[in-house]
């Protein structure tokens, strides 16, 4: 555990926890036994932000579409596509333990890449070469659960050749990606898979890096924003994005680091519960793990947990 975020953890410990932000700390940060993990677990799951996702998740694994949202068919649903309930279990910390949304939801990524059920979109005369960018997104879905699986380790050594050839230069050559992979942004988000495997050495990692540094997300690792701003949340994505890179405390050193560690210092000294923390539900739920954020305690106490799980990749 980065020994930095010690007082906060300790802060979020004596201020009420919710059964979730317990289960993360504790498996996350504290790293606990197996046993007092799967009881916390077994303990959060009991409740609203769990039941929620789960009574939305259809008979056969899925959320509906794998990237957009069936709204004919679901209009009430508030977990838009299996991908986006995929980034809620994954913000929940349901991945590598035995839970049965997970299981469902790997089984039907797996029936699809099989081809044991249809693709899960109905392509339209605009969406040229969709089902080929569906299906890779569906591979970096599943990496996040089974980073071994065969369909994954062999599109990931695909990416990484592809990403060396652009780097001939010594920069990553976004113009040279999009001429090889013939994806366009379909493709670039792919570059998230190559953490995992060894497949690009440092060198490599820090093109990548200071390529993804200005241009990820809508709002970009580089434009630090504050919990007041409701673009706060996707800057949180954006760097949320890259933090399984071996060098991703490199490049969150000189400016983006500081300024969470800063927001931290606010939380736990904020006495009389005045600090703007604005909601966006844009990522529906991304960074809730209280029931309801009814309170501003109860704000600070998620804000302070999404934040020290980014610094926590930080430094060791």
């Amino acid at each position: 555990m980065n020994r930095k975020i010690n007082r906060y953890v300790n802060y979020l410990m004596e201020n009420k926890p919710s059964p979730f932000c317990e289960y993360i700390l504790c498996k996350e940060i504290i790293k606990s036994d197996r046993k007092e993990i799967e009881d916390l677990y077994n303990w959060a799951k009991q409740f609203k932000l769990y039941k929620e996702i789960e009574k939305e998740q259809l008979p056969d694994g899925s959320w509906g579409g794998f990237d957009t949202w069936q709204t004919t068919l679901y209009p009430k649903s508030k977990f838009k596509a299996t991908a986006r309930a995929i980034g809620r279990l994954l913000d929940l910390s349901l991945d590598g333990i035995d839970d049965p949304m997970v299981n469902k939801v790997i089984g039907v990524m797996k029936k699809y890449l099989s081809g044991e059920l249809p693709d899960p979109e109905h392509y339209g005369r605009e969406n040229t070469g969709k089902p080929i960018a569906i299906r890779r997104q569906i591979i970096q879905n599943l990496g996040f659960f089974e980073p071994e699986n065969n369909y994954v380790v062999e599109l990931r050594n695909l990416i990484a050749e592809q990403f060396i050839k652009c780097c001939e230069q010594g920069y990553f050559n976004i113009e040279i990606w999009n001429s090889i992979d013939r994806l366009g942004n379909w493709g670039h988000g792919l570059l998230g898979m190559l953490p995992y495997g060894n497949v690009i050495d440092d060198d490599l990692q820090r093109m990548l890096l200071t390529h993804h540094w200005k241009t990820t997300g809508w709002t970009h690792p580089c434009d630090l924003k504050s919990p007041d701003d409701p673009w706060f949340i996707f800057w949180i994505v954006s760097l949320e994005s890259l933090q399984n890179f071996s060098l991703f405390g490199e490049f969150m050193a000189e400016e983006a680091a500081p300024h969470l560690y800063n927001i931290c210092e606010r939380v736990i000294n904020d006495k009389g519960n005045q600090m703007d923390i604005k909601i966006n539900n844009y990522f529906y739920h991304h960074g809730q793990y209280t029931d309801t954020r009814n309170s501003i305690q109860k704000k600070k106490n998620d804000l302070l947990l999404q934040i020290i799980r980014i610094l926590n990749k930080c430094e060791v």
